[in-house]
């Protein structure tokens, strides 16, 4: 059932797209911890590796299959947000992260008998998997494809994350701030990926650079933190926030509009 274009979709094929997308994530995040204990653990050395490859395809895998139903293989990447420039993405997320970088130095406590490397490939994991899974795929498909409304689209995705990192809290308060916390972000990212025409790399590289930073330095075991390691965590979003703002107005484009904030 591979469409002409991924921008004519019937009402029902709409409705199709956006059953089968909620229903995939639903499946994946509900068998998510029971398929990485079977089949990325037990292999002695290569473990983390095995593992770092494994959970990247679990969430890949699932979302390039419904991709590939609906769409063009050669429609792959700009469904992906994938075919925009990554080192440009990358750069700037870098500038906005500054914040994190230099205050953790300052207010973490950095343990030098941890692998650089292995925090590098995690936060990468973590970063391109799920801005990938819930950016690209949910929202994406949901907001860009569906033509779902910008706050019911993004709704679903941040409730769905937010919900996916509860596994961090420990009581109801820690839930309302992990998901609180994750809520927003998810909101966040889903607003630089739009505004930044479609480029995802932009909310990869700073999920990847905010996570990174985060475990480098030991910061906190949950995405809650504390009032002053929440600091630099702010500065960093106000960064991106208005920098994106001035870009969108320095070449006369316009925000999400306000007649398809709820549909289109």
């Amino acid at each position: 059932m591979t469409l002409k274009s991924s921008t004519e979709f019937s009402k029902r094929k709409a409705w199709l797209l956006t059953f089968v997308v909620i229903l995939t994530v639903l499946l994946v995040r509900f068998f998510g911890r029971e398929a990485n204990t079977l089949l990325f653990n037990g292999y002695g050395e290569a473990t983390f590796y095995i593992s770092f490859a494994g959970q990247i395809l679990y969430y890949l895998v699932p979302a390039v299959i419904i991709l590939l139903i609906f769409h063009k293989p050669s429609q792959l990447g700009e469904e992906l947000g994938l075919n925009k420039n990554a080192g440009k993405a990358f750069f700037y997320a870098f500038l906005f992260t500054l914040p994190m970088l230099i205050g953790y130095m300052l207010l973490g406590n950095y343990d030098e008998h941890h692998s650089v490397w292995r925090n590098l490939l995690s936060a990468f994991k973590d970063g391109f998997r799920e801005e990938v899974f819930y950016r690209a795929f949910l929202f994406g498909q949901l907001f860009r494809r569906a033509r779902w409304g910008f706050i019911p689209a993004v709704a679903v995705n941040a409730g769905l994350f937010g919900i996916s990192h509860l596994y961090q809290a420990k009581d109801v308060g820690d839930s309302l701030a992990v998901f609180g916390i994750t809520f927003a972000g998810a909101v966040w990212f889903a607003w630089l990926f739009i505004e930044w025409n479609d480029n995802l790399w932009l909310p990869v590289s700073m999920h990847f650079l905010m996570n990174f930073y985060w475990d480098l330095f030991n910061v906190s075991d949950t995405a809650i933190g504390g009032l002053m390691l929440n600091l630099p965590r702010v500065l960093t979003i106000a960064l991106s926030v208005i920098f994106t703002i001035r870009m969108i107005r320095k070449r006369n484009k316009r925000f999400i509009s306000r007649r398809v904030l709820w549909h289109q």
